[in-house]
């Protein structure tokens, strides 16, 4: 079974057959593109674990084509590693201008872009299933004695910085009906695209998501310490809309708040 499938875009064939050569030997399926046209076409229809692309291309270049990517719903959260020969574009590439999520430096070795894939497309895989475990509220057995003792734990077991900063602020601002995603960019000091880009390439979740497994993880650590009331977990976990509350409950535990235990 392949590792994953990488499209890789480069107009040089030299630089097309090395890639190739060397993916497939490490195990990945490889699909190419030799201009930037192509390149949004078949990262559009195929949906790629991971784009390698060049940043000088006929036609659209590499910018262009991030661009444009990001700003596509079914390929904003594809992580864009960008061939460059020009070490002063790093800034321009990683930076939110473009927000690639690495980038190689021409002439390269095998080795060392092997490696970035290899990184890359394992660390997104194993941050999801960590992620997909935290939130997942199958439920009572979702929140142990340990977690009733300690509200809020699941900041110290995400381990990705950036998500660890997210579900932070979010657990500051969790009694707050109005909190927003722009208020949580905000906090961020970065755009709502990008945050919403990060975040689902980051958890499998999309930022709403997040915020609500947050939300409801917390209420099914209050309502399990029976020290509270329904309509008191609600607000401390910034519902003011009682029937909303149950549905995002019943919908994360699979029964009511005055039933859970």
């Amino acid at each position: 079974m392949a590792k994953g499938k990488i499209l890789v875009v480069d107009d040089e064939e030299h630089i097309l057959e090395l890639i190739r050569y060397n993916l497939d030997a490490a195990g990945y399926d490889v699909i190419e593109a030799s201009d930037g046209d192509d390149a949004v076409k078949n990262a559009i229809n195929e949906v790629p674990d991971l784009i390698l692309l060049d940043l000088m291309l006929p036609g659209k270049d590499g910018y262009d084509v991030c661009r444009e990517l990001r700003s596509n719903g079914k390929t904003k959260a594809v992580p864009i590693i960008m061939l460059t020969a020009k070490s002063e574009e790093i800034d321009k590439i990683l930076g939110l201008e473009l927000g690639a999520d690495d980038y190689v430096l021409k002439p390269f070795t095998p080795g060392i872009l092997k490696a970035k894939v290899g990184n890359l497309i394992n660390g997104r895989q194993t941050l999801k299933q960590m992620y997909a475990k935290l939130f997942k509220l199958p439920g009572a057995d979702a929140v142990d004695a340990d977690e009733t003792e300690q509200p809020g734990k699941e900041e110290a077991k995400a381990e990705d910085p950036f998500i660890t900063s997210v579900i932070k602020i979010v657990e500051e601002n969790i009694c707050e009906a109005d909190f927003s995603v722009k208020k949580l960019a905000s906090e961020l000091n970065m755009s709502q695209p990008t945050l919403y880009r990060k975040v689902k390439q980051s958890t499998d979740y999309t930022i709403i998501e997040l915020i609500r497994g947050v939300r409801m993880r917390r209420a099914g650590v209050l309502l399990k310490t029976k020290q509270y009331g329904v309509q008191e977990v609600a607000e401390m976990v910034g519902y003011n809309d009682i029937p909303t509350f149950r549905k995002h409950f019943v919908d994360a535990f699979g029964t009511t708040p005055s039933t859970y235990e």
